[in-house]
């Protein structure tokens, strides 16, 4: 379905580029979509079960041909009685287990693949939704800026026009100082621009639809951002972080890792058992010179090699694949008390977001809008000029940029954390099964965020 989407997105905006970029779930279901890693592994996958079918089999059969003890002196078949013609077959057998044990180790690599895809996924959301809300908040900032440049370019006007009058005793220094807050304000606005672009081409890459210069964010009611993100961390309070951090596809991956060091280590214990070969030969002899026939030879052998003879080797190996097994146990654990880690920072910088959303909302926000209208009734009374009407309308409009900016830091933070606790489609990958299992399980889009959902194989 997300395929069909993305066609046809893609085919409207072919003619001509879209001037409005599409919305965050939309966003997020093109991406999906448009990700060409899911074909790579989905092809490395099937690579692997072919190999494990390769594994699951025994060596070539051996066919061997030879003239044997011919005379050199006449080079005829017929003067001696040894001479034969010979055909011989060779057949290994496998080492104890050690097939089957390579073919199960190729499958379980295999099933990595959809681990893998999972994880890739989740990457994939983090990064466009970001990237996203990066391009969103910045096309606000910019907004707001415009509004502040216009508002001092305004005051600029109104002290000029009051310092030629001398209608009132102001000093050509706060005239000066205007000046250069209005410089440092469009550079701002340059560096926004920049930002927004940046936003942009981070999409683009995922998207790969044309879009105009400078393309439109739609707009979105971020206090149903900040209702999410409390909504959030409440549900997040008081949970078996280590548990659920278990569960992400990074740390299942590094599961897959351990088993896979798992089948190595049995892999090398099946290498200090014995080696068998069986081979079986028809030899074939003209008659002699009087005509008489000669017999033919049959031959039965058996050929096994001897690795008990040289135990320090083996046992070498089998060590090796021991300390890998744990090593590979010990980097899982280290991996879930570093993303625990990072979760619980990623929280705590979520949580004082929204104390500083609320803070800035409630009080700094709300201050400066009386006191704009109070500056502005005051204008009307004649108690006060135009110029600190204006100057009020700039107080407020910091305040906005100011929430602005805390907003776009909380979206950033809350993107964090929902990767590392994903939603609850993702428990599927605590048990790695075949992709004929995994294809079928999907989940939805909850709390606005497109589900993380296992990919189809097709």
């Amino acid at each position: 379905m997300a395929m069909l989407a993305f066609v046809a997105l893609a085919s409207h905006a072919d003619p001509m580029a879209l001037n409005e970029v599409p919305s965050l779930e939309k966003v997020q279901e093109l991406a999906l979509a448009s990700d060409p890693y899911r074909q790579g592994s989905q092809a490395r996958e099937q690579s692997l079960r072919q190999e494990s079918n390769a594994a699951d089999t025994w060596d070539n059969p051996v066919l061997t041909t030879s003239i044997q003890n011919v005379p050199v002196d006449s080079f005829s078949a017929s003067q001696e009685a040894m001479t034969q013609f010979k055909v011989g077959v060779q057949q290994s057998l496998p080492r104890g287990e050690s097939q089957v044990i390579a073919a199960k180790r190729f499958d379980v690599a295999a099933d990595k693949e959809f681990v893998l895809r999972a994880l890739r996924n989740a990457r994939v959301i983090r990064q466009t939704s970001i990237a996203w809300y990066d391009g969103f908040f910045a096309q606000r900032r910019l907004s707001l800026l415009t509004q502040k440049i216009e508002k001092m370019q305004q005051v600029i006007a109104a002290k000029e026009a009051s310092f030629a009058s001398a209608s009132e005793d102001d000093s050509q220094q706060s005239v000066l100082d205007l000046s250069i807050q209005l410089v440092a304000v469009e550079e701002e606005l340059a560096q926004v621009e920049q930002r927004r672009a940046s936003a942009y081409a981070r999409l683009h890459e995922w998207l790969n639809i044309p879009f105009t210069s400078y393309p439109k964010w739609p707009e979105q009611n971020t206090n149903m951002l900040v209702s999410q993100a409390s909504e959030w961390l409440n549900r997040t309070e008081n949970i078996d972080v280590t548990g659920l951090i278990a569960k992400h596809p990074h740390v299942k991956a590094l599961s897959v890792d351990e088993t896979l060091a798992q089948q190595d280590l049995a892999f090398a214990t099946e290498q200090s058992k014995p080696k068998w070969t069986v081979e079986a030969s028809y030899g074939y002899r003209h008659h002699d010179d009087m005509g008489h026939d000669r017999a033919d030879f049959l031959s039965i052998g058996v050929r096994v090699d001897l690795p008990s003879l040289t135990p320090t080797r083996h046992r070498a190996q089998a060590k090796s694949a021991a300390y890998k097994l744990s090593a590979a146990a010990i980097d899982r654990r280290l991996e879930i008390k570093r993303l625990s880690a990072e979760f619980a920072k990623v929280r705590n910088q979520l949580v004082f977001a929204v104390k500083r959303h609320h803070l800035i909302r409630q009080r700094m926000l709300s201050t400066t809008e009386a006191l704009a209208q109070t500056a502005l009734r005051g204008f009307e009374q004649d108690t006060a000029d135009i110029a600190d009407v204006l100057l009020a309308g700039i107080a407020a409009i910091d305040a906005k940029l100011k929430l602005n900016e805390i907003n776009a830091e909380m979206a950033t933070y809350f993107q964090h954390g929902q990767f590392y606790l994903l939603p609850d489609s993702y428990s599927a990958v605590s048990q790695v099964a075949r992709p004929s299992q995994l294809s079928r399980q999907h989940s939805s889009p909850s709390n606005g965020q497109l589900a993380h959902r296992a990919d189809v194989k097709e």
